[in-house]
């Protein structure tokens, strides 16, 4: 499961994780480009994550980026 974004209560976030539910554990991956909160993540058919939209440092974004 990716957990990726969010905010810290003061800062958009661009951190990203790997979270095995089953050995209750999380593994550090690779950051997001851009910081956002409130953004949608989709899992496509090819196994990567497309993160789209949310809010960040310069207002409502409307960017995307594809997470592999």
């Amino acid at each position: 499961m990716l957990i990726a974004g969010g905010d810290d209560g003061i800062n958009y976030l661009a951190s990203a994780g790997l979270y095995d539910p089953g050995a209750g554990k999380f593994t550090a991956t690779g950051n997001l480009i851009v910081a956002r909160d409130n953004h949608t993540a989709t899992l496509l058919p090819s196994g990567k994550v497309l993160v789209a939209g949310g809010n960040g440092f310069s207002g409502i974004l409307a960017s995307a980026e594809l997470y592999e």
